[in-house]
């Protein structure tokens, strides 16, 4: 995922947006292995994602990076993009497949509030992120709470320019999915991921903030446990009201 902010009103942010026509997967042998490449985005699954600033963190929850079976075996895709090609799967990937051709698809909006374009930023994460969280406010407090995409660099963007006058925001979204996966159910997770889990207190507190920090900024706060891989293009601009 990147993020290219510009110096002019409108806010240029372009992802790398981790979409899916059935591919021909089989046992490769231990040579036909050892020879093929990784299915493209293979690494993009299991990695820390923090759904506040909507960024990947860099490291990985989920270890995709062993594709071998004890007997030198794997499984490997044959890839219609790149001629069917055969590429090697991770062991904790399955449902890979690839679309016959881009598919595009261009869409605009107009937001009144810097709120509004909050929630639109949060539409790149599944909705099912807040699952076993307790963000529930009473009905008839009419309170909202917010949490996915406020720290995004479209939010930021956003609030510095209603900060200093009276803005609405259009947005302008291109995408292209070209490949999409999923993790296995409960897949394994990374060497890494365990040893730093292991080392959190027991029970949260003043004395141990630190420790859950750390995590948190290793880590975030979920993991990408599916994949749609392509382009996305997203185009803000704020106009004075």
């Amino acid at each position: 995922m990147t993020v290219r902010p510009t110096f002019s009103p409108a806010l240029l942010l372009v992802l790398l947006w981790a979409a899916g026509g059935h591919a021909s997967c089989f046992t490769g042998t231990a040579n036909e292995c050892r020879r093929a490449s990784p299915v493209p985005g293979a690494d993009l699954a299991g990695e820390g994602y923090d759904v506040v600033t909507l960024r990947r963190t860099g490291a990985f929850a989920v270890d995709v990076q062993t594709w071998r079976r004890r007997d030198g075996t794997c499984t490997l895709c044959r890839n219609s993009q790149m001629e069917g090609a055969p590429q090697r799967l991770p062991r904790q990937v399955t449902d890979w497949r690839t679309r016959p051709s881009c598919q595009r698809h261009l869409s605009s909006q107009l937001y009144e509030s810097v709120g509004e374009l909050e929630d639109s930023g949060a539409s790149v994460v599944d909705k099912s992120w807040s699952a076993g969280l307790d963000l529930n406010l009473k009905p008839e407090t009419g309170a909202k709470v917010r949490v996915a995409g406020t720290q995004s660099k479209v939010a930021e963007f956003a609030r510095r320019r209603s900060s200093s006058d009276r803005y609405s925001f259009t947005a302008h979204t291109f995408q292209c999915q070209l490949y999409e996966y999923r993790l296995v159910h409960r897949p394994r997770p990374s060497g890494q991921f365990l040893r730093l889990a292991r080392a959190l207190p027991r029970r949260p507190g003043p004395s141990s903030r630190f420790f859950y920090q750390r995590f948190l900024r290793t880590y975030g706060t979920h993991y990408i446990s599916g994949v749609r891989l392509g382009g996305r293009l997203h185009d803000v601009t704020a106009l004075r009201t």
